[in-house]
């Protein structure tokens, strides 16, 4: 029989490899009772003989049947070198005179001339006479009958479900302990790296269980005890009786509750490179009425195959996790871009659901707050320090703006320097109270902080209040003079949103007028800077240099300043050092 190694009879699908690696652990059982053959091939792979049902299956008659190769009642696709056909080929030469060989269930997508591609699991005898050619025997039936008696596929699919179903890492990892404590009757703990050489608990669940009791495994040493050393080896570890296993992690947890037989199966998936890369750890405990059950042959083969799923699961969520960081958040700060806080602007203020592409201002009852906040003095304290300060520096702005928020607040960094803060229901005076709030955290926060001191650093915080009544004036504004202005069709959705942060840029423009004027550091550091030039310690290009980044910083003013610095600087006695 020739072998066809571009030919491709196993679907892609995860279920359907679920579903095949399944049937590979030795769940035999379920397609035996339909083990009625209903094709007969000859050496070559052509058809010689079909009983009624084929007719049926196929939706074809006996004779158009015959004679054809068998390969053409399957689905085929380039690239798969593992064909049935090889695995034929190979059972027809192991086979005695007079002995059957029957190969593994297999999964196949079967061919219907309606068009309709229906997924089967064929399985192929071959029987070698003692006088004569070999024949080949090739039995079918539906999954969906396949799984109707099987509890094990059945399993495989409500754990696809599971984890399949959420894109919530913390949700996939539940659901997989619950799954796993259910089905094994034991204690299922799943952990995850925690960045370093340790692992930490993510999920916990079975009959019984204090998770209090499990807090220590927020702490696991990769290496140790029986998660630990599974996710050291990348290999599944077992033990028999844990209580008497001299390495493990918790001895007076075993004790307390009784755990005897467990397994711990690592959870990797394929790397860049090629290799195993860990994404977490399941471990199983047989405890309380189950402590003397042992994990059966065919149990810890599927515990490994599901952990493999799980492995891909946990991974895919994993990536929607970090691809929703990034499409949302600064990755500096941690806190929303522009396109949250427009959206969430948006949100509350459409009279349509949130799914809706149509923004119709809704403004009756509403009040809120946006708050503009600008990073005073950032870029000097980049140049004159390093870009590690400046980002310390955003993150202090970062957190206060978090710490005095109150629920429902969102807050981004829209700019280099730049927050905005969307605050709904709240009023003025809270609106004055976060402003303090926040202020007196930074300047507390970059006051005993040398470097942020010697340049002034700071935030300089203006903010607009909205509602749907009375008359603008000052900080507050009147939301229906803002629709009059921009009008109420989603074309001009962006202009109303963008106005909400443009008006409290208008009061922003005062603070930091007032803050660039002569600032109390500036004559100091001019001081300091025509020092060092006189002394030696600075050459004439770095003096310039320096000198060019002040300006740039707090105006053209400066020139005189250091011009005067110098004149005061003649009249005291310089040390040049020697």
């Amino acid at each position: 029989m020739e072998e066809k190694p571009a030919e491709k009879l196993f679907p892609k699908s995860r279920v359907t490899r679920m579903v095949k690696r399944a049937l590979e652990i030795g769940e035999h059982k379920a397609i035996d009772r339909y083990n009625i053959p209903l094709l007969r091939l000859n050496a070559g792979g052509i058809i010689e003989k079909v009983n009624k049902k084929a007719t049926t299956s196929f939706s074809t008659p006996a004779e158009q049947l015959i004679g054809r190769p068998v390969t053409e009642l399957f689905h085929s696709e380039p690239g798969d070198h593992h064909t049935i056909l090889h695995e034929v080929n190979a059972a027809m030469s192991k086979a005695e005179p007079g002995q059957t060989v029957a190969l593994p269930p297999t999964l196949v997508m079967r061919k219907d001339p309606s068009g309709e591609s229906i997924e089967s699991i064929a399985r192929f005898s071959v029987y070698r006479p003692v006088k004569g050619e070999p024949k080949i025997y090739v039995s079918m039936t539906h999954t969906r009958r396949v799984l109707e008696k099987s509890k094990l596929l059945r399993e495989f699919f409500d754990l696809a479900d599971t984890v399949n179903s959420q894109r919530d890492l913390n949700k996939v990892l539940q659901g997989v302990a619950d799954h796993f404590a259910s089905r094994f009757n034991a204690i299922a703990i799943v952990v995850k790296p925690n960045g370093g050489n340790t692992l930490k608990l993510a999920a916990a669940a079975g009959k019984g269980l204090n998770v209090p009791d499990f807090i220590r495994f927020n702490e696991i040493p990769i290496g140790s005890g029986l998660l630990g050393q599974a996710a050291e080896s990348l290999r599944p570890i077992e033990v028999e009786n844990l209580r008497e296993w001299s390495e493990s992690f918790n001895p007076e947890l075993d004790a307390d509750y009784n755990f005897h037989h467990s397994i711990a199966v690592p959870l990797t998936v394929k790397g860049a490179d090629g290799k195993p890369v860990l994404v977490g750890v399941i471990g199983l405990f047989k405890g309380g009425e189950h402590a003397h059950e042992k994990f059966r042959p065919h149990e810890k083969r599927m515990f490994e195959v599901l952990a493999g799923n799980t492995a891909t699961a946990i991974h895919n969520a994993k990536l929607t996790r970090d691809l929703k960081f990034m499409a949302e958040r600064d990755e500096q700060t941690g806190l929303y871009n522009r396109r949250v806080l427009f959206r969430r602007m948006r949100d509350y203020l459409n009279a349509n659901p949130s799914s809706s592409q149509e923004f119709v201002p809704a403004l009756e009852q509403k009040r809120f707050t946006t708050f503009l906040v600008d990073a005073d003095n950032l870029k000097l304290l980049n140049d004159l320090h390093s870009y590690a300060d400046g980002d310390r520096g955003l993150k202090i702005i970062a957190g206060a703006l978090q710490k005095h928020a109150p629920k429902g607040t969102t807050i981004a960094r829209i700019g280099g320097d730049e927050f905005a803060v969307f605050m709904p229901e709240v009023d003025m005076p809270a609106s004055d109270a976060y402003v303090k709030a926040v202020s007196n955290e930074i300047n507390g926060r970059a006051a005993t902080d040398e470097k942020m001191k010697a340049v002034n650093f700071g935030a300089s915080i203006s903010y607009t209040h909205f509602g749907a009544g009375g008359k603008t004036h000052g900080k507050y504004h009147n939301l229906y003079d803002l629709t009059k202005r921009y009008g109420k069709t989603s074309a001009e959705e962006h202009a109303v949103l963008n106005s909400l942060l443009q008006l409290p840029e208008a009061g922003m423009k005062e603070l930091k007028q007032a803050r660039s004027q002569l600032h109390v550091f500036v004559p100091k550091l001019l001081d300091d800077l025509a020092a060092k030039a006189a002394t030696g310690e600075l050459t004439p290009e770095q003096e310039q240099a320096l000198l060019k980044m002040i300006v740039a910083h707090a105006g053209s003013f400066v020139h005189g300043e250091y011009a005067n610095a110098k004149k005061r600087l003649k009249g005291q006695q310089v040390t040049i050092p020697i």
